[in-house]
């Protein structure tokens, strides 16, 4: 059995994953792919950065409560027009293992569709 393995050298992982994500409604990419890493969020129109936060913290722990892969976040600087000192959560992807194969991103992104659809049922 022959297995494709995402090549992190030449910025493949983190570009699949911006190409998946620039596929799902809702998804806004905070940070273009740098090599292996991309960060991006859930935005939804009327909710301000601290709902959004919210938001996107309860996406991720779903996608990762799934056990498949992991994502993590970091806050960004804060938007314009923000309240004071209240930053920007951003969910990252990273691809740290030169062996990782293309199935685990293919999961990763199943895991984040089945996510997003409990989400937009809140």
């Amino acid at each position: 059995m022959t297995r494709r393995y995402v090549i992190l050298g030449n910025g493949i992982a983190g570009q699949t994953a911006a190409e998946e994500l620039r596929k799902i409604d809702g998804i806004e990419i905070l940070a273009e792919p740098q090599l292996s890493i991309v960060a991006f969020r859930l935005a939804r129109p009327g909710l301000d950065d601290v709902e959004l936060n919210a938001v996107n913290r309860d996406l991720m722990n779903r996608v990762d409560n799934r056990k498949r892969v992991y994502m993590t976040g970091t806050m960004l600087k804060p938007s314009e027009g923000s309240p004071k000192g209240q930053g920007r959560f951003a969910i990252r992807i990273c691809v740290l293992s030169f062996r990782t194969h293309m199935d685990r991103m293919r999961e990763g992104f199943e895991d984040l569709r089945a996510a997003l659809r409990e989400v937009e049922r809140r």
